[in-house]
């Protein structure tokens, strides 16, 4: 854009915007704002939060009551540091942003961009060099193009020092005939308080730049011009910055005063005061504090030893950020792991011993105390303990082992997929249980070990799971809170374990498994990798006798599973065929449809087949079992009526697909689970209505409901009636999904639910709420 004329920028909304409010240093701008120029300059506060910003709005009105009537009305303007066009709308309303918002190289710099693009003068409190260096960088053209004076540095870096130099040298060249002095020490004779927090997060994000940006890092603080442009550099290097002298902290007492630590933002100091002399104060672009000095050929005076022993410091850390990789993977490969047999005991590895704690804690009380609750519920923990075993077994090969190729990670996997599945047909193959949402919680719970083939983010997909097995714990708890409290203990427990999981993969598998990049072969260690307590669905059928028929409740999947980890194998029990028995090039074989055999030859093996084959229609069900009505695999039925239910009786509906359902009189709950095309029509539920796994449903409550809770379902329609106004409908990774309510006449009037969210942490915690674009 062109370069912001002066008409323009006073025709802006705002003098100034303190963006940042929230934070400590951006109070006490506002707070200053507030005592001396409220009602003098428009102004407005600026942030990521508007609860908090109202708190600051509020705070200010009780310091200064008699400016109550301005501060109330204060502005309050939301923007995230990582929006980019609500920061281009805020630096188009006003003539300056003063940002507090640090660490900045964190989030800055979408802020420096707004307003170098949009003509708006920008003024910040940072210390951190290599980012105000990088700013120029990227966005000097665009701040000399609009017009706009970006000026960083302007808190206790370096504000003191350079207009402290500016008066020192004022006050010499007075006394001394306009004579310029070679030295200027800087002190702070009072100093109290400490660093804020953003201070000290601001050094800490420093260290953790990437090597790259610790080599800029290096650059900027070790050159005294690093800030100054090429053409604005003296042509021969000036000894008076940045060489000779010390800034020190002048401490007072009952004594004299004496000199106490060097101040810690020479480098910086003596930086902006390099800047300021080369930089005219009407130019646009970026600028330091003291740009009015820019004449004074004074020294800021500077600790050379100190600079060189910071930039030392830098150095040795960044050698180390740039061998860390190869220094871990020697750690790795040295430290000896733990059999599985032995997964008590100290294994040497910190990832293996931090494992083992989630095995023998969690994990362990998860497994006794489900061997207590009993029936199938024992069953399923005795396999969870499995599976945990056999991950547990594959983690001790990756510490010891390179990365091995598909083929054999597919074999090194196989132990642990094959638990998994059992307990996925466990579940499947006993829906009728009484303990069914206790083998649900786990069977959606326990695919979270699979986080070992996932990346770049396997600690979020855990999470996935754990919040896919809470939909069932919830109900568990909700069932047995009072009446069976153990039963509410061991469902808390598996959602604690999946926690620990979730904290071990963030800790030790950021990014994905991390192998040992100096190890083995995987394939020496991978006997290692078996589980101690195998399962039926892991187990290889004997080559030498054909494959038995599997079973109803069977593992299909972990058998395909183990068929696809042979690799090129796969195709070795296949038959060739001869040229005489090819149909094509035998016109009797086409005529006859029998092909014989050339000779005769031993009975072989029934051939194996690869996938689970179609499944048949299974028979459709519609019955009531005890208190509960089972309608499931019904097909293109409109006919299915319940009219004789009571309060006591619940209906659970399954793979149901373009159907109708109605159900009249009163009944507890209703749950809709994996159906497609379906609608239902009912009175009146005490409890919930609940659809979970659904496409294209369509509700229509014409008595009560209290709740509708919809969870992984799309495309959902529910017409409430007016008794059922105050329902609470809940939603989880859900989309499409329309409530229709009735007006007066009789009509409906629908409104889209929200499909999108926006989190804000407001200091003690995370606030959501609705995005515009939702719906």
């Amino acid at each position: 854009m062109a370069a912001t004329t002066a008409a323009a920028a006073a025709a802006r909304t705002y003098d100034v915007i303190v963006y940042g409010a929230t934070g400590f240093t951006g109070f006490l701008v506002a707070e200053y704002l507030a005592e001396r120029y409220a009602g003098q300059i428009t102004w407005a506060v600026a942030g990521r939060n508007k609860t908090k910003l109202e708190e600051v709005r509020s705070k200010l009105v009780t310091a200064n009551p008699s400016k109550r009537d301005h501060l109330a009305q204060l502005p309050i303007l939301v923007a995230d540091s990582s929006d980019g066009a609500a920061l281009h709308a805020i630096a188009r309303q006003t003539r300056v942003l003063l940002s507090t918002v640090g660490p900045f190289w964190k989030f800055g710099s979408q802020v420096v961009e707004a307003c170098a693009t949009e003509g708006t003068d920008y003024v910040d409190i940072t210390g951190e060099i290599p980012w105000v260096a990088i700013m120029k960088q990227q966005y000097q053209e665009a701040a000399v193009k609009s017009g706009a004076k970006i000026v960083s540095l302007c808190g206790f870096d370096s504000i003191p020092s350079d207009l402290g130099t500016m008066r020192a040298v004022e006050a010499y060249r007075a006394a001394h005939a306009g004579a310029n002095p070679q030295r200027v020490d800087t002190f702070v004779t009072k100093l109290k308080g400490g660093v804020s927090g953003g201070t000290a997060q601001s050094f800490i994000n420093m260290f953790e730049r990437s090597s790259d940006e610790f080599a800029q890092m290096r650059k900027a603080i070790g050159s005294p011009y690093a800030m100054v442009d090429p053409e604005d550099r003296p042509k021969q290097r000036q000894p008076d910055v940045g060489e000779a002298g010390v800034t020190t902290i002048k401490v007072t007492g009952n004594k004299d005063p004496g000199y106490g630590m060097t101040a810690r933002m020479v480098a910086e100091s003596a930086l902006c005061l390099a800047r300021d002399r080369a930089t005219l104060p009407d130019r646009a672009g970026f600028l330091t504090t003291a740009f009015l000095c820019y004449d004074l050929f004074c020294t800021i005076s500077t600790m050379s030893s100190d600079l060189a022993s910071l930039v030392a410091r830098l150095e040795k850390v960044a050698d180390r950020l740039e061998q860390s990789g190869g220094a871990s993977a020697a750690k790795s490969a040295s430290a000896p792991a733990a059999s599985a047999g032995n997964a008590g005991g100290d294994s040497g590895t910190p990832s293996l011993d931090a494992f083992d704690e989630i095995v023998n804690g969690s994990v362990a009380s998860f497994v006794a105390q489900g061997k207590a609750i009993g029936g199938d519920v024992a069953t399923i923990v005795d396999k969870v303990e499995q599976a945990f075993a056999a991950q547990r077994a594959f983690l001790e090969v990756a510490t010891k082992a390179k990365q091995p190729d598909q083929v054999q990670l597919g074999s090194l996997l196989k132990p642990t997929s094959g638990v998994i599945t059992d307990i996925v047909q466990f579940r499947e193959g006993n829906r009728r249980s009484p303990q069914f949402d206790h083998l649900s919680a786990v069977s959606e719970g326990i695919p979270a070990l699979g986080w070992v083939t996932i990346a770049p983010k396997p600690a979020p997909y855990v999470k996935e799971m754990s919040d896919a097995a809470n939909f069932y714990v919830i109900r568990v708890l909700k069932n047995f809170k009072d009446s069976d409290p153990k039963q509410a203990e061991w469902a808390k427990t598996w959602l604690a374990a999946l926690g620990e999981l979730q904290q071990f993969v963030k800790q030790y598998h950021t990014t994905g498994l991390v192998w040992n990049p100096n190890g083995v072969d995987a394939s020496s260690v991978q006997g290692a990798a078996a589980p101690a307590k195998p399962t039926q669905a892991a187990a290889a059928p004997a080559p030498s006798k054909p494959a038995p028929a599997a079973a109803p409740g069977s593992d299909a999947r972990g058998g395909l599973f183990a068929e696809l980890s042979k690799g090129g194998a796969i195709t070795s029990g296949l038959k060739k065929v001869e040229k005489s028995q090819m149909t094509h090039k035998n016109p009797a074989l086409r005529a006859s449809s029998v092909v014989t055999e050339t000779e005769k030859k031993p009975a072989a093996a029934p051939a194996k087949k690869y996938g689970a084959a179609a499944a048949a229609p299974k028979e459709p069900v519609f019955e009531l079992a005890g208190k509960k009505w089972v309608i499931e695999h019904q097909r293109g039925n409109h006919n299915l009526v319940i009219d004789d239910c009571n309060n006591k009786q619940t209906a659970y509906i399954y793979k149901c697909e373009d159907c109708t359902i109605q159900i009249k009189g009163k009944i507890n709950s209703i749950s809709v689970d994996g159906c497609k095309k379906i609608g239902i029509v009912f009175d009146t539920v005490v409890a919930a209505f609940e659809v979970v796994n659904t496409q294209r449903v369509q509700i229509q409550v014409t008595g009560k409901v209290a709740t509708i809770s919809i969870d992984k379902t799309d495309g959902a329609q529910v017409y409430l009636s007016k008794d059922s106004l105050d329902a609470q409908i809940v939603t989880a990774k859900s989309s499409e999904l329309n409530v229709s309510v009735p007006k007066d006449d009789g009509d409906f009037v629908e409104f889209p639910l929200p499909e999108q969210y926006k989190s804000v942490y407001d200091g003690s915690k995370f606030v959501t709420e609705a995005t515009d674009i939702a719906g």
